[in-house]
């Protein structure tokens, strides 16, 4: 039931299952071979659904706000005011408060610096023994896209803001191609700006689409095909195992495809899926399933600090003593993401009303037009 006037109830599922997605990923390494387990390989598409959804609902936001006085000041405030306090209060406790009280061996302060200012996504490491944070690295590719699109976005009008999109969408394809062909690190197709751009763009064009009832009904046609193609396809490379090369180095034909395309057809099926959502009713009450409003309220914590926890869950829950529990290692690492999971949601609900309330509270003096659109987690 939607109990906000302009929330999509929809969009906080779509927004719960990129962050379970994520945690389900980083939460059950060191499983056996099988389906299911392939199925759990490709959690790391959780980040590209959180871009597409980012890339929508920001771009929505601008578009409704453009005309604004104060078009920069509100969203940038608000950006900053909801962004900003947890993620330099973490990087506080991780790079200066845990080697203080634990005795663990600090971080360079050379090494830290890509994360204090927003371009983690380029640096190699991400941590010390006691904590990672190497997953920051998506929130420094959507910091530098809240930097840049509303500045390009004011402008340009909705025409060649499209073809920017495209643009970007080309650009991003071809750096993967490019990379993966010369032998570049998994972390460049993976995490460089210009390579990952493509979900975020999808997401922009989509919510530019919509802006117009004839490109919106068109769109609208023909999501449905596509989302049921895209499924299919990508539920063909999960059964055949080729989630796991996205992250394979060798060089080979099929590493390269995978490297290539994977988020590229990633971003489609979610962009499809996306605005099947809104559209169609009884997807719209699938995605709006029991739990998934605090899921997606507290999701930009539990991304902050699922790796963040993980030496204290396999202190607290070491593998040998749930293999012991369970009798079988694969309900073993079930158990142990079961209890990750819901730890890291438990610490993000925690964060949410404790800390990042108090910012958010502040941002009702920054108020953007009405927007008819959910905006869940860190938007």
């Amino acid at each position: 039931m939607n109990d906000e006037p302009g929330r999509i109830p929809s969009l906080d599922g779509l927004r719960a299952i990129a962050i379970l997605l994520v945690m389900v990923f980083h939460f059950t390494r060191g499983h056996d071979t099988g389906v299911f387990w392939k199925i759990t390989d490709i959690g790391w598409a959780g980040v590209d659904l959180f871009f597409v959804l980012s890339g929508y609902l920001i771009t929505g936001i601008l578009l409704r706000t453009k005309r604004s006085s104060h078009y920069f000041k509100n969203f940038y405030t608000r950006r900053a005011l909801r962004i900003l306090p947890l993620y330099y209060g973490t990087l506080a406790l991780a790079f200066l408060v845990v080697p203080l009280l634990s005795g663990c061996p600090s971080v360079p302060f050379r090494e830290q610096v890509p994360f204090w200012l927003y371009y983690a996504n380029f640096a190699r490491g991400g941590g010390s023994p006691c904590f990672v944070i190497g997953h920051f690295w998506s929130l420094g590719i959507e910091e530098q896209f809240y930097l840049l699109w509303p500045i390009l976005l004011l402008r340009c009008d909705e025409s060649t803001a499209r073809k920017i999109c495209c643009s970007v969408i080309l650009i991003s394809l071809g750096s993967r191609l490019a990379l993966a062909m010369l032998g570049a690190p998994t972390q460049a197709t993976f995490a460089w700006t210009f390579a990952r751009l493509d979900g975020l763009a999808m997401g922009s064009l989509l919510a530019l689409w919509s802006q117009s009832d004839t490109l919106r009904a068109r769109v609208e046609r023909v999501s449905g095909p596509v989302l049921l193609v895209c499924a299919t396809v990508l539920m063909t490379v999960i059964a055949l195992g080729g989630s796991t090369l996205v992250l394979d180095e060798s060089g080979s034909v099929a590493s390269i495809v995978a490297r290539t395309a994977m988020p590229l057809l990633l971003g489609i099926t979610f962009a499809a899926l996306l605005m099947q959502s809104m559209t169609r009713p009884r997807l719209s009450r699938v995605l709006s399933f029991y739990g998934s409003r605090p899921i997606a309220r507290y999701s930009y914590g539990a991304y902050v600090f699922h790796m963040l926890m993980m030496p204290a869950l396999v202190l607290a829950f070491p593998r040998a003593r749930l293999i012991a529990i369970t009798r079988s290692n694969d309900t073993a690492v079930l158990l142990f993401a079961a209890l990750g999971i819901t730890a890291t949601l438990a610490v993000a609900a925690l964060s949410y009303h404790g800390f990042e309330s108090f910012f958010l509270g502040l941002r009702s003096s920054h108020r953007t037009a009405t927007v008819h659109l959910s905006v869940p987690a860190n938007e």
